[in-house]
């Protein structure tokens, strides 16, 4: 059943009923919450386990290899570069560009950041003054927040990478959280995947 969102289910001894957002109701022998780190089938079954900030985002960036200077493309472009000053990480590699284009000139360099940022909340709201709960939506970032991450670039990483930040279409964060279910079935339902317990992303590889 693609497109449902799941709000809950029961179970009694001839399986579980999944409730969902659109009303509907399915019968099952198991239900198996895969539902990522904000797992509704968490919530009902482990109502008191919440993910946690681990006080840090990850930034994400896509430059044009066009965009970028000659030095860049010859020097850093082809590369699968690391840069891991304290308490931060930043991985870059280039990656075909729209449409799967891998011509030269028409690729685009990937960079993905993590940094510290103990300002979350205020990251979080958006120009209206709302603050959004677990993430915010890359358009509704503020251009302050971005003006900020531009600064602490331009202060802790490398010029090559602060010149593919600054050629960026819009960067975007995405705060890391962590979470660990101490038990993973309740009867029939069962949790697994980022549902049950999530693996940091720079080490979930």
């Amino acid at each position: 059943h693609l497109g449902r969102h799941v709000t809950g289910y029961s179970q009694d001894a001839s399986g579980v009923t999944v409730t969902c957002a659109d009303g509907s109701t399915h019968k099952a022998d198991r239900l198996i919450g895969t539902d990522g780190f904000r797992s509704a089938v968490r919530g009902q079954m482990l109502p008191d386990i919440k993910p946690e900030y681990a006080g840090y985002v990850v930034w994400r960036a896509l430059a044009h290899e066009a965009d970028l200077p000659a030095q860049i493309r010859k020097e850093v472009f082809g590369t699968f570069a690391f840069f891991t000053p304290e308490q931060s990480q930043l991985i870059g590699y280039p990656i075909a560009g729209p449409d799967n284009d891998l011509r030269e000139g028409h690729r685009r360099y990937n960079i993905v950041w993590y940094a510290p940022a103990p300002e979350l909340p205020d990251m979080l709201t958006d120009d209206t003054g709302h603050r959004h709960d677990v993430s915010i939506p890359p358009p509704l970032i503020r251009e302050d927040v971005l003006a900020r991450m531009m600064q602490d670039a331009e202060q802790k990483l490398p010029p090559a990478f602060v010149e593919i930040l600054g050629q960026a279409k819009r960067p975007f964060f995405t705060p890391i959280y962590d979470h660990h279910s101490p038990v993973m079935h309740d009867g029939a339902v069962a949790l697994a995947g980022d549902a049950a317990c999530v693996a940091r992303p720079h080490v979930g590889m």
